[in-house]
Formats: structure tokens, sequence, C-alpha cells
């Protein structure tokens, strides 16, 4: 009944305040934002290229004339003078040349780009298909090879994978719930850490203005705990649902979003051509994403929050600050960061026996379960196993913490070690 009363005060008291409410409802409207910057600058840095002054050097004569780039470049042809390149390029008057050894058109070609830095990556994966492409033309016209042959190589392969379903087949959409088993783990990484957080400097508040002196005296110390963790664990589920629900409404409005930003024509699709036929074309696919992924997802985010946040709250009861807290938060913070260590290996690879393990870890699960159960299809027993092993390491996190927050609570002056959470462990 008290665990209720301490709940209820908890949830209440921070729900109606205007920073859960502005963080609640302008979070997703931000997120919104940055989608849509994100895909517009991306338009633009396709749209907009900056213009490029290019000297080559090409001592087999015939690599030069094949080489095409964009008309933002200007190539400059016939100047040898090694010397002379290099002065023009420490000047400014060129951007970079480009040496074409006698040699490149036999065996594995090595050509050489000198260019006084920066410009981007974007800039020189443009080059260097550009010189690939140039060096094979030129191969295959040494070759003296019919036309009808040089199309044979010059044709370009793509792999387009589909994936097979009891009505039929429809296109593959590992790339987009790669995306989505990213997304997860990153939210439930920085929910457990926000809110692990707030109820650590909720324990320090009450205990620095001594409201948690006379919370002792009408509350045990264990139910205080359980009340803080479970309000505050409330109030974090009540945010993650009003994100999911948007996050839902998006991907549905994710489909009409990218149609912007392709032209059927170019696709040699006709004008009819549904908005499924494009983004395949494109290679985009909406994921149908089941109800149990996100099931999954709000248990193991309540058995993490409910792991950490037991120990949060008991690091705030054992001191007076936020800064004397540092310390004995870092094995704690810590073992939230290890499994984000891991979540490319995780994901890019879900079906394999070392992501397996990692996230059958009951500090790990919390993060690196949901992600797999996004990027593949999971046996059932494991994340069954898995949130019974989450759960399990909870009553054994919440034993503890309740040991140090017993004693705690009501220490002050002494900033405790590390050595002295366990000595209140053992004896209280």
């Amino acid at each position: 009944m008290k665990i209720k009363l301490v709940f209820l005060r908890e949830f209440m008291q921070r729900i109606k305040s205007k920073g859960f409410i502005l963080s609640t409802l302008l979070a997703p409207f931000g997120m919104v934002v940055f989608l849509g910057l994100t895909i517009y600058s991306v338009s633009l840095g396709m749209e907009e290229e900056s213009t490029q002054k290019i000297a080559i050097n090409d001592k087999t004569g015939v690599v030069a004339p094949l080489l095409k780039l964009p008309d933002s470049y200007t190539l400059k042809h016939g100047v040898v003078d090694e010397n002379v390149l290099r002065k023009q390029v420490l000047d400014g008057t060129l951007d970079g040349y480009l040496f074409i050894p006698p040699d490149a058109l036999q065996g594995d070609a090595k050509l050489t780009f000198f260019s006084g830095g920066g410009g981007g990556i974007g800039k020189q994966i443009l080059l260097q298909n550009a010189i690939e492409e140039a060096v094979r033309a030129a191969r295959l016209k040494q070759a003296n090879l019919p036309e009808n042959v040089k199309a044979i190589f010059e044709a370009e392969t793509r792999l387009e994978m589909k994936e097979i379903t009891a009505t039929g087949e429809k296109a593959d959409t590992t790339g987009a719930l790669t995306g989505i088993a990213f997304a997860m783990a990153f939210l439930i990484y920085m929910m457990m850490l926000i809110y692990g957080s707030l109820v650590m400097q909720s324990v320090i508040e009450e205990k620095l203005n001594r409201v948690m002196e006379v919370l002792i005296s009408s509350v045990r110390p264990f139910d205080l705990l359980m009340g803080k963790v479970l309000g505050m664990g409330a109030l974090g589920m009540v945010q993650m649902l009003a994100w999911s629900g948007l996050s839902m409404a998006m991907t549905t409005a994710m489909g009409p979003l990218l149609l912007l930003f392709f032209d059927p024509q170019k696709m040699n699709l006709p004008d009819t051509a549904s908005q499924q036929q494009v983004l395949e074309s494109a290679g985009f696919a909406i994921p149908e994403l089941s109800p149990m992924l996100f099931v999954w997802f709000v248990l193991f985010f309540i058995g993490g929050y409910l792991l950490y946040a037991s120990y949060f709250a008991a690091i705030g009861s054992a001191v007076e600050s936020p800064q004397d807290a540092q310390q004995l938060m870092m094995p704690i913070t810590f073992l939230i960061i290890v499994p984000m260590l891991f979540i490319n290996t995780v994901i890019m690879n879900p079906d394999s026996t070392m992501a397996m393990v990692l996230s059958m870890i009951p500090f790990f699960s919390p993060i690196l379960m949901p992600a797999r159960i996004a990027a593949t299809d999971v046996p059932f027993w494991e994340p069954a196993i898995a949130f019974i092993l989450l759960a399990a390491t909870f009553l054994g996190a919440i034993w503890v913490s309740a040991r140090i927050y017993r004693i705690g609570v009501l220490s002050y002056g002494k900033k405790p070690k590390m050595s002295d959470l366990l000595k209140w462990i053992r004896t209280a």
C-alpha cells in the first residue's frame, strides 16, 4: 500500500510538470524536423557540386580522353612537369592533379591523385569510380574487342533482394529493419540513462532537503525505493508509448515522403506506377513490424530500466550531490555503454553465436535483444529466457540496492567509497 502511495506521488508530481509535457511533445517534433532536414540536406548535396580544377598527366595517352566527370570538373590536359603541377596545387590554381603511369593498362593499375587535402570523401569516391571506368574502357579499346563484347563488359549487374512469404513474395526489408534495430537500441539506451539518472537525482534532492528523514519515519526504505523506481518507470513508459505512436505514424507516412525524391521516368517506370513499385525500384521497402516486436521492446525496456534504476537509486541514497555520485556511477554507466559497443556487430550478424550470447547477458539484453528481434527472426525461447534472466538479475539488484538504500538515506557528511557500499550490503 505504501509502495503505491510513493508510486503515485512520484508519477503524478512529474507527469504534470512542464518539463515532462514539453519533452514528450517537442522531442518527437524535433525528431521529425531532424529527419526532414537530413533528407533535405542530402538532396541538396546531391544536386550541388562544387567546382574542381584538375590537371591530368597521362603517360598512356589514351585514358584521359575517356575520363567522364561531372560538368563541375574542369580538366586540364598536357601538363607533364611535376614541379609545375605541385606548385599550382599549393598556390590554389589547381585543386589537384592525376598521374596516370605508362603501365596503367597492364595488370593491376596504380594511379595517383595529388591534392592539397580536404574536399570530402564524396569527391574521392567519385574520382575513384570515374578512373576505374576510364581504365576499363581503355583496356577494352586496346584489346580491339567487338562492340557486342564491349557491351557485355560494360553492362551493369544489379542484385534484387526478394523475401518469400506464404502469399507470394515481397521486397526484402533487411535494410529498413536494420535501421529500426539501431533506433530501438539507441532509444532504450538513452531512456535507461535518462530515467535512471532522474531517479538518482530525486533521491539526492530529497536527502539534501532533509525530506528523506520525514519520509523514512512513515515509510520503510524498501517501500520508498520501489515506489520511486516504479513511479519513474511508469513515467518513462508513458513517454515511450507516446513516442512509439508517433514512430508508427511516421513509418506510415514515410512512403509518400520518399516519393518526393524519386522520379518514375528516370527509373524506366510508367507515370502510373504505384508507390510500392517506385520504392522497390529505388531499393526502399517499408517493413511490416510484428506486434511481438513492440511487446518485447516494452518488456525489455521495463526490465532494463528497473535493473539500472535500482542501482542509480542506491547510489543517490549514498551521496549528497550529483558530483559525489560520478565516481560511484562509473561501473553502472559502463554496463549500459558496453552493449552499445557491440551493437553494430550484433545487428550486422544477428544470427551469429556471439550475437545470441551477448543478447542473453542480463546487463546487455535490454539493448541487444530487441535490436536482434528487429533485425532478424529470433526463436521465441531466446527472448523468453533472456527476459527471465533479466528479471532474476533485477531481483538480485533490488536486494543489493535496498541494503545500500537503508543505510545510505540517513548517512551524511562522509563521501562513501565502493568499499563502504560493500560493507553496507554485508551488514544491513
